[in-house]
Parts: structure tokens; C-alpha cells; sequence
């Protein structure tokens, strides 16, 4: 069974892939391999964590985010961890994102 994509995570995956591909260092396409989510909460907040899985078709090195701001309405994201591996393909990016939902 195919498993649908929220309207949060198919925001942050248009987010994603935009920058990808218009970042000067990483002049890509990246195509989407995985995307994961959990709700998660502390005493104070609660929102979800996403882990999206891309594939870049060539090789690059550094990290693709760095100082990149995502904004989603009633939400604050924060790019929690970024991974980049060599693939026999190319690049596998791995990126983890936490949302803070700010609804009260």
C-alpha cells in the first residue's frame, strides 16, 4: 500500500528540492528515494520529525544547507542534521528536519 504524503512533508520536500536546485554549490536535480515522519513532543512543544532521502545524480561534497531557512506557516523548521554519502550513482543526501508547530 502506497502511503500518502502530508501537506507538511509535501511543503517541505517542494522546499527541499527548490533549493537543491538552484544552489550554486549543488546545481542538481535531486530525486526524492524516501521520506519519513513521526510526530514527536517534549513538555513544551510538539511537532514532527522528518528524515527525506535524496539522490544526487553526480558527485558533489559539502553540505547543501547550510544556512538555508524553510518556512511553513503555523510552523518553525529547523534542519536538525544533513548527511551526504557517495552512492554508487552519485550523492545520497540525507536530511533530518524538525517542525515546531507553533498553533496554540
Amino acid at each position: 500500500m502506497k502511503r500518502s504524503v502530508t501537506r507538511r512533508q509535501g511543503a517541505l520536500i517542494r522546499a527541499v528540492g527548490k533549493h537543491l536546485s538552484t544552489d550554486r554549490d549543488l546545481p542538481y536535480t535531486a530525486v526524492l528515494v524516501s521520506a519519513d515522519s513521526n510526530d514527536w513532543s517534549s513538555l513544551t512543544f510538539t511537532g514532527e520529525r522528518h528524515v527525506l532521502v535524496f539522490a544526487v545524480p553526480e558527485a558533489c561534497s559539502g553540505t547543501a544547507l547550510d544556512g538555508i531557512e524553510f518556512v511553513l506557516p503555523d510552523a518553525i523548521v529547523a534542519v536538525a542534521r544533513t548527511d551526504m554519502a557517495p552512492a554508487a550513482s552519485g550523492t545520497t543526501l540525507t536530511i533530518e528536519l524538525l517542525v515546531i508547530d507553533q498553533r496554540g
